[in-house]
């Protein structure tokens, strides 16, 4: 992706909210946050060229179950979780 120079806020209530499970799914779902793309951007991809409109990410649910070492399940319902807050 594009430099990722800049900043993401966050408040601190993030870490008591009733929208996510456990420090696993906030971590996961701050992690997406500060790898969205803060500008419309080409990036590559896997060898592809993809489009990113400003605050989307592109990462394949089994890369990113690696970088946490989970399950890929467990990325999908974290990020269904995410979705429904």
């Amino acid at each position: 992706m594009n430099s990722k120079n800049g900043f993401v806020l966050l408040h601190r209530k993030i870490f008591n909210s009733n929208d996510f499970k456990n420090q696993l799914d906030i971590s996961v779902f701050i992690y997406l946050m500060a790898m969205a793309s803060h500008e419309s951007c080409e990036v590559i991809y896997r060898c592809k060229k993809i489009f990113l409109n400003r605050g989307e990410v592109c990462i394949a649910e089994r890369d990113l179950a690696r970088k946490f070492d989970i399950t890929k399940s467990k990325v999908k319902s974290i990020i269904h979780t995410a979705r429904r807050s």
